[in-house]
């Protein structure tokens, strides 16, 4: 058995500074509940990750660098400590670990084990799909209600998908050219231009029962504004993005009476779930179960990452990837680093 192996992290030092740490990892030295792993595949959270590369502003008061990037990481198990149960050497783990090459970790923070029959860079982007699906389970939405996402980024592809699944009439609000074509597949939704003859013929649309949910996915003030409009009364707001991240002050009140008070609107921030390992009768829907229930969906073929996989490159070609999405290329949504090559 190896005593020891090496590690390539990438870290942010800056905006647009991004480095290859390198070190070594001490197997021998690995606690009882811990295991080590080398990566495979990590998959790109375009928004977080490209936010952070470009140097945009910090979601809270913070030390922004230096900082790790990147948290969908599926690696193999390389060596295990004493006491873990969960999986042994040779299983395939999904983590939340950043873009490197090798880590460890404690047992408790393995998310999945997957079979290794798996289309693993599938498997790797599952929680890209999560956040969707944590925010119509937020948004309590149910068979039957409508559903508008603004925004057809990866998040807001990747929340239609999600809310198709979930039998939900799905209005796409995006003005990307062809973005319709990747939903060819999923009959209940249906892609809107962001614009005001769009947002008045929502009566018809929706059978007058007007849009229960929406999830807003942008950044824009403008696209705000257009959740606040579009949404009926006594109906949702589920923020996945970060509203004015990036602008100016808003010419608006983004709390505008005529719509939150005269609405009785419910805005809901979403992005964090139940990290805590819980009896499904005390606590059903935990990060755990979720991507063990959306790998489920992957695996089967329910829904399919393919339509924002844009590529797969090496390990070392990162800050390429970055550089496309923050040019935001046309189509181009996320990509998949390969870092293990068998």
């Amino acid at each position: 058995m190896m005593s020891s192996i090496n590690t390539k992290i990438y870290e942010l030092t800056g905006p647009y500074q991004l480095v290859v740490k390198e070190g070594e990892i001490d197997l021998a030295g690995i606690k009882d509940r811990e295991v080590a792993a080398e990566t495979i595949y990590s998959a790109l959270s375009p928004g977080t990750e490209v936010a952070a590369y470009t140097g945009m502003p910090p979601l809270r008061p913070m030390k922004v660098y230096p900082r790790v990037n990147g948290y969908c990481n599926l690696a193999r198990v390389i060596a295990t400590g004493s006491k873990v149960t969960a999986v042994e050497k040779g299983d395939l783990i999904l983590t939340f670990q950043s873009h490197r090459s090798t880590f460890v970790c404690p047992e408790a923070e393995i998310l999945v084990k997957i079979p290794g029959d798996a289309d693993l860079k599938k498997v790797t982007t599952a929680f890209l799909f999560h956040l969707g699906y944590n925010a119509l389970l937020e948004g309590g939405c149910i068979p039957g209600m409508n559903v508008a996402v603004v925004g057809a980024g990866t998040l807001g592809i990747t929340t239609a998908v999600m809310a198709n699944t979930f039998g939900l009439r799905t209005f796409v609000f995006s003005n990307q050219k062809n973005i319709g074509k990747i939903f060819s597949s999923y009959k209940l939704i249906q892609v809107l231009p962001k614009d005001e003859p769009v947002k008045k013929s929502l009566d018809a649309l929706t059978q007058a029962a007007g849009i229960d949910v929406v999830i807003s996915t942008s950044n824009s003030w403008h696209d705000w504004e257009y959740a606040l409009d579009m949404v009926r009364k006594r109906g949702t707001i589920i923020t996945l993005g970060f509203p004015g991240r990036g602008e100016a002050p808003p010419v608006i009140n983004p709390l505008d009476s005529k719509y939150l008070y005269d609405k009785q609107l419910c805005i809901k921030a979403c992005g964090l779930a139940v990290t805590i390992d819980a009896a499904p009768e005390d606590i059903r829907f935990t990060i755990k179960r979720n991507m063990q229930y959306l790998c489920h969906l992957i695996m089967s073929g329910v829904i399919d990452p393919a339509i924002i996989i844009s590529e797969e490159v090496n390990w070392d070609k990162l800050e390429d990837v970055y550089k496309k999405i923050a040019a935001r290329l046309p189509g181009y949504y996320t990509a998949i680093l390969k870092w293990k090559y068998e």
